[in-house]
């Protein structure tokens, strides 16, 4: 039999009698690692059991995707102001991951030549293989944890909350990487570059480059043998028992560290819905609450996601209302809705109450529903789902929601539309236009859903006009529903009262369904994601498009023909959440702008899936607002880019944004202006 070629195993060590020994750290790791996250299960059973169909055979092809495009990649993590954590997550991430296949592969290569008689693959090029886990592995990791270092204690980005738990982690990282480094020194200099040695080979000991030089310094230094033999066992041992230890630490504590197991479960099982789709509540007959009053009415998934987060901060970086200096802090509900896990004892949390007490009514109200925060998690938590389900439970169960909203939620139970003191209706912004109405003519093909928004403000109702002006220019047959038309609910559902949304939805489904509905346009993007997006939960799927979509189709196919302005102007494009992030209508508005010969186009910062929102989601259009305001943020962005005009594709942006304009004084030099009333003009 031929000897394993390379270094022995276990030398300085020997086996069985003490190398053996090593070996109980996988048992005690897998039982360790197995006490954690049965831990856990048992605190994750607390919630409900129901949740949406498995699909389990869709979920391993989107895991699988993910898994090659996502984490090979690590596209998720390297994004737009967030490179370096990337580019570092990265090097942390794949280094540990191949000094790990190194781990194995070593005790593979051994086990079956000890026990088999068999030499493994790998193991008549296992010494040159030592370059490949030096470099590749040891060398990545180090500069990876040098970076997560230097960032956390040097840099200290301010969405990064360092605590006891991160010091540990990083601590035990460079320990392990050190010592194993100083471990495979000290052999080099004991054996392969020791002349004395029968183990002797310089050659050999060039593969491990970062030992090398170690152990150069090893010998340079003048250490006795002895004395670097001795060594060799102290710093084994250690780097042994520091991996134990890490782990016990971290199944015990439920450390950080389990994210690499809990964040891939929360990836696999994570819903289907579109983020701009939020969850529809069972049968109100069957609930025992609405909402959710404690941790029993978040399905299990939910409160797995608590688990799966790792505190990087991404979510409360980008969130609007944060940046506004508002109490929300997406990172900060998700966290403290783990410690509120944590900290209950099982037979309590039944009763345990949430809004209030754990996450304040101030912080449920401040969200936007604009899903930055969902977007950029690496590990896709949905944090508005949890704000929602609270919401619910206040408005529904409490009756605790600000004045203004309820003001809005019984304007929509009673007239149909959020629009409080409106002196319109649904037919008076059609006066002096020929307009067909649905009933009169039930063989349209084209239904404009014009929604409350475009039919009640004056804003709004300048920019259906300029639809109809445009569709009839393209020679598109359509009609509206005038007064059959009601609000889709979609701020009702946003605003926690998914009773009246759905009582809405309903009967708006009952009035599509009569007349055979075959296409829908809108211009609200809030009517088109909740069409699209939430009415098919209700039993109501149709073909529905937003005008940014059908109208660049129109440009396309030369049913338009944009022409120059007479106003030579810069222009910019703000994209709503609704449509951009939620939807993925950004290339489309874009295509129109730039049919539109001579325009001066600059893109504004935060723009695209990474938009910042106008202030107006969520139900936010109808509540009153503390501090600095979210679209007077946007509209500073919209100023830095020393454009004259910002286009818009939203009823909501675009009153947003001219408050703002006019609160910063700047009326008279720069406007908001709808993409539609852009290119009625231009045709």
């Amino acid at each position: 039999m031929i000897d394993l070629p390379g270094r022995p195993d276990f030398w300085n060590i020997g086996y069985p009698l003490f190398g053996a020994l090593v070996y109980l750290a996988i048992p005690i790791s897998l039982g360790v690692i197995s006490y954690g996250i049965i831990r856990r299960v048992k605190l994750w059973k607390i919630g409900l059991g129901k949740s949406e169909r498995l699909h389990l055979d869709k979920r391993i092809y989107r895991f699988v995707r993910e898994l090659m495009f996502g984490v090979v990649t690590h596209k998720n993590f390297i994004r737009k102001k967030h490179v370096y954590p990337g580019i570092m997550h990265f090097l942390i991430f794949w280094g540990f991951s191949i000094l790990f296949v190194a781990t194995v592969v070593a005790a593979l290569e051994f086990n079956f030549y000890r026990y088999f008689g068999a030499m493994f693959p790998t193991a008549y090029i296992r010494v040159e293989m030592g370059f490949i886990w030096d470099i590749f592995g040891g060398v990545l990791a180090s500069i990876g944890v040098g970076m997560a270092a230097w960032r956390r204690y040097v840099i200290r980005p301010p969405r990064l909350n360092t605590m006891l738990d991160d010091n540990f982690i990083l601590a035990t990282l460079i320990t392990l990487l050190a010592s194993g480094f100083v471990l495979e020194g000290l052999r080099i200099a004991s054996t392969e570059l020791n002349p004395s040695s029968h183990l002797y080979s310089p050659s050999s000991a060039l593969w491990s480059p970062v030992g090398w030089v170690i152990a150069k310094f090893l010998i340079f230094s003048g250490i006795p043998n002895t004395l670097l033999e001795l060594s060799h066992k102290f710093f084994w041992w250690s780097h042994a028992g520091i991996f134990t230890i890490a782990i016990v630490y971290a199944a015990v504590k439920f450390s950080q560290i389990f994210h690499m197991i809990i964040s891939p479960l929360n990836i696999f099982f994570r819903s289907f819905r579109n983020s701009g789709e939020l969850k529809n509540m069972e049968s109100f007959e069957s609930l025992e609450s609405f909402g959710a009053r404690s941790l029993k009415d978040f399905s299990w998934r939910e409160l797995m996601a608590f688990d799966a987060c790792t505190n990087c901060g991404r979510c409360q970086e980008v969130c609007p209302a944060w940046q506004t200096k508002k109490p929300l802090s997406p990172r900060k509900v998700i966290q403290d809705m783990r410690k509120h896990m944590e900290n209950q004892p099982l037979e309590k949390t039944f009763k345990s109450p949430i809004a209030k007490t754990v996450i304040s009514e101030e912080v449920v109200w401040s969200c936007l529903t604009c899903g930055a925060c969902i977007d950029i998690c690496p590990v896709k938590i949905n944090q508005v789902d949890t704000i929602i389900d609270i919401r619910r439970f206040l408005t529904l169960e409490e009756a605790s929601l600000p004045k203004p909203a309820q003001s809005a939620l019984n304007n929509i139970e009673q007239r149909g539309h959020p629009w409080v003191g409106t002196e319109h209706d649904r037919l008076s912004w059609m006066d002096g236009l020929d307009v067909k109405i649905f009933a009169d003519y039930p063989e349209t093909e084209i239904l404009f859903w014009v929604g409350c928004t475009g039919s009640m403000t004056d804003r709004g109702i300048e920019t259906t006009k300029s639809m109809v002006s445009v569709l009839n220019k393209a020679g598109i047959d359509f009609a509206v529903l005038g007064g059959e038309e009601s609000c889709t609910g979609d701020p009702a559902r946003r605003m926690g009262n998914e009773y009246l949304f759905q009582v809405q939805a309903k009967k708006n489904i009952v009035t599509l369904d009569k007349f055979n509905i075959k296409k829908i346009i809108t211009t609200c993007p809030h009517c088109f994601n909740t069409i699209k997006n939430e009415y098919p939960q209700l039993g109501g799927s149709y073909q529905i498009e937003h005008y940014t979509s059908f109208v660049n189709k129109l440009v396309q196919t030369g049913k338009l023909n944009p022409h120059a302005l007479l106003e030579q102007k810069k222009i910019t494009y703000h994209d709503s959440c609704y449509l951009g992030r939620h939807n993925g209508l950004i290339s489309e508005p874009r295509k129109i702008i730039s049919s539109i010969p001579n325009l001066n186009f600059v893109e504004i910062r935060n723009n695209k899936d990474q938009g910042f929102c106008c202030g107006a989601g969520g139900g936010r259009m109808w509540m009153e607002e503390s501090g600095q305001k979210v679209n007077h943020k946007r509209v500073d962005d919209f100023l830095k880019t020393d454009a004259d005009t910002m286009v818009v594709s939203c009823g909501f942006c675009i009153q947003m944004m001219e408050e703002g304009i006019s609160a910063a004084g700047q009326s008279d030099k720069k406007n908001a202006i709808d993409l539609l009333t852009l290119i009625d003009k231009s045709t």
